[in-house]
């Protein structure tokens, strides 16, 4: 069965806990955050493609950095791939509350998630998938610890969302549709543990297409998730991989107000600066 492949390459479950900012710190942050109960936020997704540039097709030593100033312009920047060239766009992002890069070795690069924030967050957890597909087949997929990274941003003195950074297995096997399927799950049974009745951002690199047709419907469904893009009327509402997903909560209401692709991700010769779009949402939030 096509299940096989992803089985004998499976991963256990568990995580890394780990916390953005705590204590004093987090009280004068919280201080210059908004007292009111609404306001406006941007996030940003974008898959950077950051491995080493022996291994890639493009220069990432050199775009990844030319990234750092434009991911700053928003709230929340979400990256995947941010594995060999970690420290060179940290250092050029000016947003205040990051995580730490869980890059590896050659063969064991880390889940390439990481996060920029103007907002604080708690309680980072970076979850690796039970579940890959091919080391040396396919994608190699394996090689990385692809996962999903979620924590606790504060957009309000007394306001919370829960984010979820996520970079799902590549491919189109039927092998890799299958390990997106269960990496689906995966997510479904965190949504259902940890995030509860909070509202919730879902954004990443999904590698989801038209052909996953199952695994998007179920995560949307299960999850209570709308995708942006379509609720916005994007120009191509059925467009694939890089999606913001999002649901509002018992005490905080989301309403995307618009969907887009940043085109100043590009050198100075108009190329762009990945293999990916960046796609960025602007929301509108309230909460009681």
């Amino acid at each position: 069965l096509i299940g096989v492949s992803v089985l004998a390459a499976s991963r256990p479950s568990g995580g890394l806990v780990e916390n953005s900012i705590s204590g004093p710190a987090l009280a004068r942050a919280l201080a210059n955050l908004p007292a009111g109960n609404a306001g406006t936020f941007q996030v940003i997704t974008y898959n950077i493609a950051g491995l080493p540039d022996f291994l890639s097709k493009s220069h990432p030593s050199v775009n990844v950095p030319r990234m750092g100033p434009l991911l700053s312009d928003y709230d929340i920047a979400l990256v995947q791939e941010d594995f060999a060239y970690s420290e060179k766009l940290s250092h050029v992002v000016s947003l205040p509350f990051r995580s730490n890069s869980r890059a590896g070795g050659l063969l064991e690069m880390g889940d390439g998630l990481n996060r920029f924030s103007r907002f604080p967050f708690i309680g980072l957890r970076h979850e690796p998938w039970n579940a890959c597909n091919g080391y040396f087949t396919g994608r190699n997929d394996c090689l990385a610890s692809k996962g999903f990274a979620a924590a606790i941003h504060y957009i309000g003195q007394h306001t919370t969302l829960e984010v979820y950074n996520l970079h799902m297995d590549a491919g189109i096997t039927p092998g890799d549709r299958w390990t997106r399927l269960v990496q689906v799950r995966q997510l479904l049974v965190a949504l259902r543990e940890y995030a509860n009745d909070r509202a919730v951002i879902v954004a990443g690199d999904t590698n989801l297409w038209s052909e996953d047709k199952t695994a998007l419907g179920q995560l949307l469904e299960v999850a209570g998730l709308h995708d942006a893009c379509e609720v916005v009327g994007c120009p191509n509402r059925h467009r694939g991989r890089d999606k913001i997903l999002y649901r509002s909560g018992t005490d905080l209401e989301l309403v995307p107000a618009d969907w887009r692709v940043d085109n100043r991700f590009v050198d100075e010769e108009g190329m762009s600066l990945s293999d990916h779009q960046p796609i960025a949402v602007k929301f509108r939030w309230k909460s009681p």
